[in-house]
């Protein structure tokens, strides 16, 4: 079900008047309850691995920091043409057993945080923002850093559509960003540049959001050539920001969001049918989980035996050994 769908289907629920004519207030409310629900189902036990996905990235000669979008978490980055798993090292034991840089094949990966860019600024530089939609000319735009001297800044300034504007006509000294943030979700991507429209991009704010975010880390020993990694990590939850958006949720319970809107309703209305509502929607959640983790077979996967290597010393030694 698309979103559209399931606020329609909310409303005719509630005997409202369903989209287009719904009113904005009302229509703004369902959204957010939509939004909630899909952000809470999906970080319960049994459901979050629906985020899972694993992506790829080639390291760069001499580069050391990396990022990756939009993401929650990480579990892991292996490297299959040297087939080994990178092993996770403290900010601390890489600076003791790395000061200065040493070149090689990676081993290991130090998490830097999470961060609003993807690069900084090579040198004292002026910014600009555009949009990829000509239709984004409201939102203001915000940036906060830090300019030649080591002073605090911010500037904002209004978009302009696909035609990129200087977020400060009166500062082009800017040497890092800290912040770089909408007032409002835009209909396309927004992103920043160094020195013009065209100059190197430093974050990209997606389709929808008010934020850019990225997972920022180091590789050691610093690549000295082209490496094709994989990385296991569960997405950041993306909210239902257009009519023809799906939830991540399996097609056949869809119908969960729309529920548990449903229930939210009547509980700001303080509504005494909010007991019945919330229990169908609870017993939906349950059937998901159930079939989410249901063998092909029919059987809960706790008792199914779990399959395990054949052990490489011979039938007569455990498995695994």
């Amino acid at each position: 079900m698309t979103r559209l769908e399931l606020l329609t289907q909310w409303a005719y629920r509630l005997e409202k008047t369903p989209p287009p004519d719904m009113d904005a207030t009302t229509q703004a409310r369902a959204l957010g309850y939509l939004n909630q629900r899909q952000r809470r189902l999906l970080t319960l036990d049994g459901l979050a691995h629906l985020r899972d996905a694993t992506v790829t990235f080639s390291s760069v000669a001499d580069q050391v920091s990396y990022v990756l979008p939009n993401i929650a978490k990480v579990a892991r980055i292996f490297d299959p043409t040297n087939q080994r798993v990178l092993y996770e090292m403290s900010q601390q034991d890489y600076r003791l057993v790395d000061p200065v840089p040493l070149s090689g094949t990676p081993e290991a990966v130090i998490w830097t945080g999470r961060q609003q860019t993807a690069k900084q600024p090579s040198d004292a530089s002026s910014l600009f923002v555009k949009s990829s939609s000509a239709s984004d000319t409201t939102q203001t735009a915000y940036v906060v850093g830090v300019i030649t001297g080591g002073y605090q800044a911010s500037a904002s300034v209004t978009l302009t559509g696909t035609t990129a504007v200087n977020v400060s006509s009166t500062t082009s000294t800017w040497e890092r960003v800290d912040k770089f943030f909408l007032s409002a979700a835009g209909a396309g991507f927004v992103t920043l540049h160094e020195d013009s429209g065209s100059g190197t991009e430093l974050a990209r704010i997606p389709i929808a959001q008010t934020y850019s975010q990225y997972f920022g880390f180091n590789l050691w020993p610093t690549p000295s050539g082209v490496i094709s990694y994989s990385v296991d990590l569960t997405r950041a939850i993306t909210d239902l920001a257009q009519d023809t958006d799906v939830p991540v949720l399996p097609e056949d319970f869809h119908d969960i969001l729309m529920l548990g809107a449903v229930a939210d309703e009547y509980q700001r209305l303080k509504d005494e049918r909010y007991t019945i509502a919330i229990s169908e929607y609870m017993a939906r959640v349950g059937e998901l989980q159930y079939w989410l983790f249901e063998t092909p077979i029919g059987k809960p996967r706790t008792l199914v035996r779990r399959w395990q290597r054949p052990s490489q010393l011979g039938s007569w030694y455990p498995a695994g050994t």
